[in-house]
This record gives C-alpha cells, sequence and structure tokens, in this order.
C-alpha cells in the first residue's frame, strides 16, 4: 500500500485480501499474515485477534475480536475453496499456496466436509481434495507459468494435483 493510504481496520482487512489473492498475488497475502497480523500483540500475548492494529495494555482497546479475515482468506484464498452453485453443490478450488511446506484443512459446508491437504513437492505442490456427496468441483491448479489446468471432480470423490511453483 502506498503510505498515504493507510489499512482498514482488521475486521476489514479481507477485502484488500480478496483483491490480491483473484489478481494471483497470495505471496503478497501470506506476507501479510506472517509481518502483521501473527506479530500482533493479542496474537503474541493472549492468542487472540484485536479490534485495532494498534492496541494498549490497560485501555478501552478490545484484545479479542472477530476479526476473521486470516480464516476466511486461508479457506477461500490460500486453499481456494469457494462454492460457485447454492448449498455448495458445486465449488471451484484454486490453491495458491506460495512457500507454505503444508496446509491441511477441513471446510465445513452444509454438504458435508471438505478435505484440503497441500505438501510441498517438485518445485510446488502435491494437493489433495475431497469432496462431500452432493458436491461436484472444478479444480484449477497452476501447471506451468502460462497455462492453468482445470480439472473436474464429481461429487463424492477424491482427487490429487500438482502444481508448479512461484505465486
Amino acid at each position: 500500500c502506498p503510505p498515504e493510504m493507510g489499512l482498514s481496520y482488521p475486521c476489514n482487512a479481507g477485502w484488500r485480501y480478496w483483491a490480491l489473492a483473484k489478481l494471483g498475488r497470495a505471496d503478497v497475502v501470506l506476507k501479510d499474515l506472517r509481518q502483521r497480523w501473527a506479530v500482533l500483540p493479542s496474537v503474541t500475548l493472549n492468542n487472540t485477534l484485536q479490534e485495532d492494529w494498534t492496541v494498549r495494555a490497560d485501555s478501552t482497546s478490545q484484545w479479542s475480536h472477530c476479526a476473521l479475515a486470516p480464516i476466511f482468506v486461508l479457506f477461500m484464498d490460500i486453499a481456494g475453496i469457494r462454492p460457485t452453485a447454492a448449498g455448495f453443490t458445486r465449488c471451484r478450488i484454486r490453491p495458491q499456496l506460495g512457500d507454505l511446506g503444508q496446509l491441511s484443512l477441513t471446510a465445513h459446508t452444509v454438504r458435508g466436509p471438505i478435505q484440503f491437504d497441500a505438501r510441498a513437492e517438485r518445485g510446488g505442490h502435491e494437493v489433495r481434495v475431497s469432496l462431500p456427496p452432493g458436491c461436484a468441483g472444478e479444480v484449477l491448479v497452476r501447471t506451468d507459468s502460462s497455462a492453468s489446468k482445470r480439472e473436474l471432480l464429481g461429487a463424492g470423490q477424491t482427487g490429487t494435483f500438482w502444481t508448479s511453483g512461484g505465486r
């Protein structure tokens, strides 16, 4: 961000992260999560998320708030799991894992859990996705510097995919 622009408070941080991820800049998002969020006093001192970027002890600062941007960005933009039809009957998975060594998570949907597991391998990541019954998916993975590969997963299927390195 340009210095004159500043940042919105943590609860609104997700808007910027969504825009960055949509442009394929999950590397910037991961850097921000590591360098801005992980070092917040509320995180380091009591494992919560604070309402403002700057807080003071023994003040009216809220040290435990609903700043959920890191959580929904992790699921929707880093793992890249997003519904594309009502009721999660279809979804798109566009992992943007950057330099993460591994990521395992379960996205609980109205159809059931989507299991996502990724591990750095071969200059990219091996990604395993398991969809619940009633949910079909499209996986978009970066296969080289110039093309994306689209693979369809049927409802209730499990698939393994590889991504190339890069952002």
